[in-house]
């Protein structure tokens, strides 16, 4: 492993990581749509830094074979890497700041709705048809925040926000996919730097 390379990589998951940080301690949507893209930005420098390290010695660049053949099988990883192309040369956004949101249920057809109820508990929505039952799952209301929304990778794919990560469930929202992906880029730097050999 080139010893500056590995500096390099631990330099950029430092931004990271403070990028991350910054992303938890505010609620203010644009601040952290801000700092989604710097984060962004600097994991694909711990990525592009790991890779250039890894290039010294056979059992090196067989190990980065393997992280590079994760990153195009991995939900997490495919998005990631695409945000961060899709925020720097595309012209979409991964991560939408809003002031509120309503997530209506997945229905298609028309219903005659009688009554309705709010609970301020859940800040759900439910309607009622004239038999007094539920017509739909109850209709959700958020605050302001930000949505990770679908990207367009370069080959003209779509990729959705990753809801797994090597095979493990995750929630699709901002702070729970920069957080895995960190976990992911903090691993593979111990890892680098675990197989340099001075």
């Amino acid at each position: 492993m080139h010893l500056t390379s590995i500096e390099k990589a631990k330099s950029r998951l430092r931004s990271a990581k403070r990028a991350v940080s910054a992303m938890g301690a505010t609620e203010d949507p644009n601040t952290i749509a801000d700092n989604w893209v710097d984060f962004l930005t600097a994991w694909k420098g711990v990525y592009e830094q790991v890779k250039k390290a890894s290039k010294t010695t056979p059992q090196e660049m067989q190990w980065f074979g393997g992280v590079s053949r994760e990153k195009k099988t991995d939900p997490l990883l495919k998005y990631v890497f695409e945000a961060r192309n899709d925020e720097e040369h595309g012209v979409g956004r991964s991560a939408l700041p809003h002031d509120g949101l309503v997530k209506f249920p997945a229905k298609s057809y028309e219903v005659s709705i009688a009554s309705m109820r709010f609970d301020p508990e859940t800040r759900e929505i439910t309607l009622y048809g004239p038999d007094g039952k539920p017509v739909y799952d109850p209709v959700k209301l958020s605050g302001p925040g930000v949505t990770l929304d679908p990207i367009t990778a370069r080959d003209g794919r779509v990729i959705d926000p990753p809801e797994s990560h090597l095979g493990e469930s995750i929630n699709p929202d901002v702070l729970s996919v920069a957080t895995a992906a960190l976990h992911y880029a903090d691993k593979l730097v111990m890892v680098a730097e675990a197989m340099h050999t001075p």
